[in-house]
């Protein structure tokens, strides 16, 4: 999103198009440039001050592209270019971070990776669906299966990586203690004896193309059916979940806020009074982390996990 244009005699500028992240830091900048009258009255001297103002997504195309603008207008003495990255696209670059620093501090200490072990965790228990809700039902009771593995599991999708948090949330909400004897029960029966529908499928297939689809196919679905086992009998993961879905709850309030349809003006809303409360959302995260049961215990893992949530 562009704007260009002069200055209003009030002194405002279209705030609309800044991320509330930047906002306040571009106030303390044009505070800093009027406090100089040598500066100004450069600038000012053609009696006109043109300001650029441009939001576009984080990606290194559009990065550079605004580097490039820069340094093109840095010895224009009446102009001012500012940039921002689009609040929306903001959360998911923030999410990206601490996925890779999850990773990073994961490193050596087991073989899975955050978001891939979510995303095939989620892909595993939507695949065994229909079996998963009978075994729970068995288990549980149908009240609470139907409660809690009715529907399908949520998907981790790569690239809105602020949407893990759904299916952190049903995982959280199924719980280790039901979830892990139910889904092992049910992937052990998977791994054992070959599914019906795969031998159906490789004895319908009539050329070597397909053949191999279907096998590779099975042997994919058997290393993602034992990586999920492996990690939902993990304790180490299941409070990794709930640590990062906590210390995203902030972002997951602002891209509901976002995506809300009652509301007319979402950044006017964010620069006068939600971004504040945002803010002050944050500063409880850790306090809520804190004094939550995942990082409790002793040992190197309880350790572990104390230090994998603790703010750098």
């Amino acid at each position: 999103m562009w704007h260009c244009g002069t200055v209003p005699a009030n002194g405002c500028f279209p705030f609309h198009v800044f991320s509330f992240f930047q906002a306040r830091a571009l106030c303390f900048q044009i505070q800093g440039f009027t406090a100089s009258t040598h500066i100004c009255a450069r600038w000012l001297r053609n009696g006109v001050v043109h300001w650029y103002l441009c939001t576009t997504d984080g990606g290194s195309n559009e990065v550079g592209a605004r580097r490039i603008i820069h340094s093109d207008i840095k010895d224009v003495n009446n102009a001012f270019f500012f940039d921002t990255t689009c609040v929306q696209h903001s959360q998911h670059l923030i999410s990206l971070s601490a996925l890779k620093a999850a990773d990073r501090n994961l490193k050596g200490v087991r073989d899975w990776k955050y978001f891939s072990s979510l995303a095939v965790c989620t892909n595993v228990c939507r695949d065994v669906s229909k079996k998963l809700f009978g075994a729970w039902t068995a288990a549980h009771g149908f009240p609470s299966a139907k409660t809690h593995v009715k529907t399908l599991s949520p998907k981790a999708v790569a690239g809105r990586w602020s949407g893990c948090d759904r299916p952190e949330q049903r995982f959280l909400q199924c719980g280790q203690d039901r979830l892990a004897p139910v889904l092992t029960s049910v992937l052990k029966q998977k791994i054992d004896s070959k599914d019906p529908s795969e031998k159906a499928t490789e004895s319908k297939s009539v050329n070597d193309i397909a053949i191999e689809e279907a096998k590779e196919y099975s042997i994919r679905m058997g290393k993602w059916r034992r990586r999920c086992i492996e990690c939902v009998s993990d304790r180490l993961w299941w409070q990794c979940v709930e640590v990062m879905n906590v210390t995203r709850s902030v972002l997951s309030h602002l891209s509901n806020f976002l995506h809300k349809q009652d509301v007319s003006n979402h950044v006017y809303e964010l620069c006068t009074w939600k971004a504040a409360a945002l803010f002050q959302e944050l500063d409880l995260v850790w306090p809520h982390v804190r004094d939550s049961n995942c990082v409790t215990g002793e040992g190197d893992e309880a350790q572990f996990v104390r230090d994998f949530a603790t703010p750098a």
